[in-house]
């Protein structure tokens, strides 16, 4: 198949030519970044609809008295019971809009809008697969993929294109190549890479599997599965872009995420991914299988073409700047003491995939000082499971509720000073003290996390965990996902 539009002879030119100058204005082929835009609508559009079908919008978004919201964003309203279903439904019409390249910009900004408005009402649904749709979502709204397969053309709204910019399929790919290598960087540990763990305790929930299960008995099986883990996630973009191991190394990432989605219930994460391997693959690849698929000759040239229209520095500009952010977000645990699996900071929006197994407990002990009386308090009756699941674990959340309970003692006159046993093992290792027995969490200043003892030891080199912590008693990753 030759991509019309070029010569194979400019196309090579341009091909071999420096990034700098792809991006102030190369365009690319349009068939395979038309083919993800209209997946990732799709998928958009399936989260949405199969997270109100599961019947978890009431317990997740309606039934909780409290909800526990990202800094910053404490002003965004609840929209209320019939709200909500409306965000949710928004975020199902803006999904179908991008598949179909339907009044795109609006649909883009419709399933943003929604989308993100649902996410920073409650901070203990965060997950890493979220937060990449989030931003994919912001990538399309930047970016022209409706020129080309999509309604807007055939109806007129918008001059059709088959050759989008190339930086538009640069930044995907490195979007994408960015939460691998990171989730690749933190699992160079020893409790990864020596102990096996926390792959160890998930795969022992896993012995029911058929088949598998017979496997997740063993330990070594949890050691060469988390090798081959950090393995997989520092090298896969580069097998992915390399046409001669393309094949093989997508063979690779579709049988890993369908093993992943039939131990861990992590909802559409694994299908996310699989979609994005595509990225990486020859801009013609759609129209090269339907050849293939119809038994004709497939020729190969020219997927970069010369600019069609003077350069322009406003996308390099947006490229970098978008690149560096995506570069330090992750290491800003950095500026942070302690071991960011331990302390929480820095954890969210780092990419910090399947690291560690956490469980917790707290209660709350409340002190009138002017009367010189305490009490405890339980936050499970408050809570939902899931919150309460979630915020057992995390420091900062353990502190958001502490806050929660001085304002509503506040609010009756009452000042009160609010402290937490709180006890979080990870790993399987002892239960430790998350804050110390006399820290008032309630106070001026975020109160610090308690040191770990000396010997339980950090097993790590700069980890954390992703939030796949929702999990039981049995350890095993669970909860709602999108």
């Amino acid at each position: 198949m030759t991509p019309t539009g070029t010569s194979s002879t400019q196309a090579t030119a341009v091909g071999r030519s420096d990034l700098i100058g792809r991006l102030l204005g190369a365009t690319v082929w349009s068939e395979g970044l038309a083919a993800f835009r209209v997946g990732l609508g799709l998928l958009f559009a399936f989260s949405a609809l199969r997270f109100v079908a599961n019947g978890w919008v009431p317990d997740t978004y309606l039934a909780p008295e409290f909800h526990f919201r990202y800094d910053g964003f404490g002003w965004v309203p609840h929209p209320g019971e019939q709200g909500i279903y409306v965000l949710f439904l928004g975020m199902f019409v803006g999904g179908l809009g991008i598949a179909l390249g339907l009044l795109y910009r609006a649909s883009c900004f419709l399933w943003l809008l929604c989308f993100v408005w649902v996410e920073v009402l409650e901070k203990s649904t965060y997950l890493n697969h979220y937060y990449l749709m989030t931003l994919l979502g912001i990538l399309l709204l930047l970016s022209p993929l409706h020129r080309s397969h999509s309604i807007d053309v055939l109806r007129g709204a918008v001059q059709p294109s088959k050759w989008p910019p190339y930086w538009c399929l640069f930044v995907l790919r490195f979007q994408v190549a960015v939460v691998y290598f990171f989730a690749g960087i933190a699992k160079l540990n020893s409790d990864w890479l020596l102990r096996g763990e926390p792959m160890r305790t998930w795969l022992s929930a896993g012995s029911d599997v058929p088949v598998l299960g017979f496997f997740c008995g063993f330990g070594e099986t949890a050691v060469l599965l988390s090798w081959l883990g950090a393995l997989y996630d520092l090298t896969i973009p580069l097998w992915l872009s390399l046409s001669r191991t393309r094949a093989l190394a997508f063979s690779t990432v579709v049988v890993f995420h369908v093993l992943t989605w039939m131990l861990f219930p992590i909802g559409v994460f694994p299908w996310l991914m699989i979609l994005s391997a595509t990225l990486f693959f020859e801009p013609t690849w759609p129209g090269d299988l339907a050849a293939r698929l119809r038994g004709d000759s497939v020729e190969r040239v020219g997927v970069v073409a010369p600019p069609l229209r003077p350069a322009s520095w406003l996308p390099l500009t947006f490229v970098v700047c978008w690149c560096l952010v995506q570069l330090l977000v992750p290491l800003r645990f950095l500026t942070h003491p302690g071991p960011v699996n331990w302390t929480e900071h820095g954890f969210r929006f780092s990419w910090r995939v399947m690291l560690v197994e956490k469980t917790g407990f707290v209660e709350f002990r409340i002190v009138d000082p002017d009367a010189q009386t305490t009490w405890a308090h339980s936050p499970r009756e408050a809570l939902s499971p899931m919150q309460y699941r979630m915020m057992s674990t995390q420091p900062d959340m353990i502190v958001d509720y502490a806050r929660k309970l001085a304002s509503d003692y506040e609010r009756r006159g009452r000042p009160v000073e609010v402290y937490a046993d709180a006890w979080v093992s990870w790993n399987g290792r002892p239960a430790t003290r998350v804050f110390e027995e006399d820290a008032q969490l309630n106070g001026l200043t975020a109160p610090r996390v308690a040191p770990l003892p000396d010997s339980l030891g950090t097993g790590e080199a700069g980890s954390g965990r992703t939030r796949t912590s929702k999990e039981g008693a049995s350890g095993r990753p669970s909860g709602v996902d999108f």
